[in-house]
């Protein structure tokens, strides 16, 4: 059933919920349009998997609604059963409380014009969009279950970062960027080995990311680095006309 999603119902100032449909689940097509029908949201954010074909033709059967198909998300994972312990560098490291600040800034650098669902949606504020990632990667620092790892340069300056959110046995790549100015020298790709190699360290075993199909760049990042791809889910917006 569509559940309300309280935080960007707020950002938004609209009535906004999710439907996330499991892989397993057993209702057709129709009837999950039939759900969204029902639903009172203003806007229904619904993922499902992308094996679902047909879905977007029954939504955008639903009269009273508009859909967009905002994205599709493919989904990564990494064994880190067998990860070499990392090198140490003064570069790379756990993000440091006096540089949360620094941080936050690094979010707003990386994320203006990143393509995503909420980017896709023309009738959503795309500046509002920036700040819903700045909010996330606040409350990543405030996580008893998150790591973030960051890359800094010469100077001490934040140059890219990997936030982890993980049970002590998986852990997920919620949020990831790289400075502009830093892009296109293999920082990322340093940091990210970095990362995993301490997250085996911690204990994990293994490491899962997604991100939208068109981010081919660090997509190719990484499968050079041994992550192999599992899935992938379509996410759509069903709004009702005013």
């Amino acid at each position: 059933m569509p559940r309300d999603s309280t935080l960007e119902s707020r950002r938004f100032n609209i009535n906004i919920g999710r439907l996330i449909v499991p892989f397993d689940d057993q209702k057709s097509d129709d009837e999950l349009a039939q759900l969204c029908l029902e639903s009172s949201f203003d806007l229904l954010i619904l993922r499902a998997s992308a094996s679902r074909n047909l879905l977007a033709n029954a939504l955008s059967n639903i009269a009273s609604h508009r859909t967009i198909h905002a994205d599709t998300l493919l989904y990564f994972q990494k064994s880190l059963s067998d990860v070499s312990p990392s090198s140490q560098t003064q570069s790379m490291g756990l993000l440091q409380a006096s540089e949360h600040t620094a941080f936050q800034q690094l979010v707003r650098e990386v994320f203006p014009n990143y393509a995503n669902h909420y980017s896709a949606n023309p009738m959503l504020d795309q500046a509002l969009c920036l700040e819903g990632y700045v909010e996330w990667a606040s409350s990543l620092l405030n996580s008893d279950t998150g790591h973030v790892f960051v890359s800094r340069t010469s100077a001490g300056q934040l140059a890219s970062f990997i936030a982890i959110q993980g049970d002590g046995k998986t852990a997920e790549i919620a949020l990831n960027g790289t400075a502009p100015g830093s892009q296109g020298y293999g920082i990322y790709a340093d940091l990210l080995t970095f990362a995993c190699a301490e997250l085996g360290t911690m204990g994990f075993i293994e490491i899962n990311t997604s991100t939208q199909s068109s981010n081919e760049k660090v997509i190719r990042t990484w499968v050079r680095n041994g992550f192999n791809y599992m899935t992938a889910i379509n996410t759509f917006h069903v709004m009702r006309f005013n």
